[in-house]
């Protein structure tokens, strides 16, 4: 075997091995941090100017009551639009939360209750 297929034959062994840990951390995170959606990409800029379009965020899941999160970011599935929010708690209305985009005028119509918040933003990578 020649000292250049030695060479790629490493590159690939490498190569290989970093994969598998991408698909690990990609796989485990969310797992590990309680959500079914660890990284979100921003699409809107109803957060600006703290998240911007194409921002990705870390999200970490919730255990708590959600009247702790007053002031975070959090992101919930809103299923009136099918689709994933990340906006800021601001309030609460009975046991869900008032949430509104800080680049908004109005707060959002699709109040979330626990079972729609998948977590708080911890992190903008």
């Amino acid at each position: 075997m020649s000292k250049k297929s030695k060479n790629n034959y490493k590159w690939l062994f490498v190569l290989g091995i970093l994969l598998e840990l991408l698909a690990i951390i990609y796989f485990a995170l969310p797992l590990l941090l309680n959500t079914p959606a660890a990284f979100i990409v921003i699409k809107s800029d109803s957060m600006l100017p703290v998240l911007e379009k194409g921002d990705v965020i870390v999200v970490s899941g919730i255990d708590k009551h959600p009247n702790s999160f007053e002031n975070e970011i959090i992101a919930f599935y809103d299923p009136t639009q099918g689709k994933i929010i990340v906006h800021r708690a601001i309030g609460m209305n009975k046991n869900c939360l008032i949430t509104k985009g800080d680049n908004a005028d109005m707060i959002d119509f699709f109040n979330p209750c626990k079972e729609y918040v998948l977590g708080r933003v911890v992190m903008k990578v």
